[in-house]
């Protein structure tokens, strides 16, 4: 499937953050195309392991509004193996992993979240940010 999606990168102190609007997934990475081409790398992961109710869009937008309300306050650091076992500790499942990515689901009811993190040493906040949401 070809499709034409947006991609925001925005600088972020030593590095860039990248975010896929349509689908909320996030990477980041040293350099612009670097964060470019890791953001394809976990769009190309979530359409293999995203549900069809997540690919439609209609999971992300009703999560999307429900999200802008709650204010997510200081974050710490963190390695996107340690968010990989918080995801787990919220029922969320590893399914897949390649790159520098690792794909993590949970069935929530008749839907399916699928969360690709990237597996880097150190998430910038703003990563941090668009997976919490």
């Amino acid at each position: 499937m070809n499709q034409r999606l947006t991609a925001i990168i925005e600088r972020e102190e030593d590095g860039y953050v990248a975010l896929c609007p349509e689908y909320d997934v996030v990477s980041q990475g040293a350099s612009i195309e670097e964060a470019r081409q890791n953001l394809r790398e976990a769009l190309e992961l979530f359409f293999e392991c995203a549900s069809a109710g997540e690919l439609s869009g209609a999971i992300r937008a009703r999560s999307t509004s429900l999200r802008s309300r709650l204010p997510l306050g200081r974050l710490a650091t963190l390695s996107g193996p340690k968010v990989c076992a918080i995801l787990e500790r919220h029922g969320f499942g590893e399914v897949r992993r390649r790159g520098s990515h690792i794909v993590m689901q949970r069935q929530d009811g008749p839907t399916t979240i699928t969360a690709p993190v990237p597996d880097h040493k150190e998430l910038r906040i703003g990563t941090l940010r668009a997976i919490i949401r």
